[in-house]
């Protein structure tokens, strides 16, 4: 949505999709958390853990892709 560089009448929508993508990220972990007969906390944080990261990692370098095209203006 481009909330942090856009103007403010932009943010609700940010935050609801934001508010949806995070949630189905904490059910892909439940989902995957839960494949095994026994599952704990421990598993589904392990499980979220992972696609943090890989959410984390791939924004960075999408920012990092940005601002190396657009220029430093960016960040």
């Amino acid at each position: 949505m481009g909330a942090p560089i856009a103007d403010s009448s932009t943010y609700p929508a940010a935050i609801l999709v934001s508010a949806i993508f995070w949630t189905a990220i904490g059910f892909i972990a439940a989902w995957r958390a839960t494949r095994r007969p026994i599952a704990g906390w421990p598993d589904f944080w392990r499980e979220y853990l992972m696609l943090w990261l890989a959410t984390a990692i791939g924004a960075g370098l999408g920012i990092g892709i940005a601002a190396a095209r657009i220029g430093g203006t960016l960040l």
